[in-house]
């Protein structure tokens, strides 16, 4: 029986050797593969924006999830940019003097494009923070041509840049 065992074990050992020693096989020849044109990538922020010394903006994100920036109006330019439908927008708008206040009303209204017909984005600045002003509602409204509504709730925040 112990002789078994040995002889078992050495033909194990014999066969883990051999499989260990034999040669890999070359990888198969594969056909070139078609590679697809990479998808376009989609635009789903504005991205980062300045403000230059002494201007004044607002800044709206999509509320909920990834904050992406779907609306920047610089104030004292006058210039407003719009993400719909991952497209930026540029329209001129009007321009604001003087100090925007907790309670003051934020709305605008611009031609669309495609088959957006309007875009308007509203809501109220409520609430003082360190560095300008927050906006815990807004919304942002596609008006299709077709008479449908897109409703994308925001957040917003107006900032002055002092240096």
């Amino acid at each position: 029986m112990r002789i078994e065992a040995i002889s078992a074990l050495a033909g194990l050992t014999f066969a883990a050797t051999a499989c260990q020693s034999l040669p890999t096989p070359p990888p198969a020849s594969a056909a070139p593969v078609a590679v697809e044109p990479a998808a376009p990538e989609v635009t789903t922020s504005l991205g980062p924006q300045r403000l230059a010394a002494g201007e004044c903006g607002a800044f709206l994100w999509r509320a909920g999830g990834a904050h992406e920036l779907l609306v920047f109006e610089n104030l004292t330019r006058g210039e407003i940019s719009f993400l719909v439908d991952a497209e930026v927008l540029r329209r001129d708008g009007p321009t604001v003097e003087g100090v925007i206040a907790v309670g003051d009303l934020y709305e605008r209204r611009f031609p669309g494009t495609g088959t957006v017909r309007e875009i308007v984005v509203s809501g109220r600045f409520d609430e003082l923070i360190a560095d300008g002003l927050r906006m815990n509602r807004a919304v942002l409204r596609l008006e299709g041509v077709d008479g449908s509504r897109r409703v994308i709730p925001l957040l917003g925040h107006y900032s002055c840049r002092r240096d």
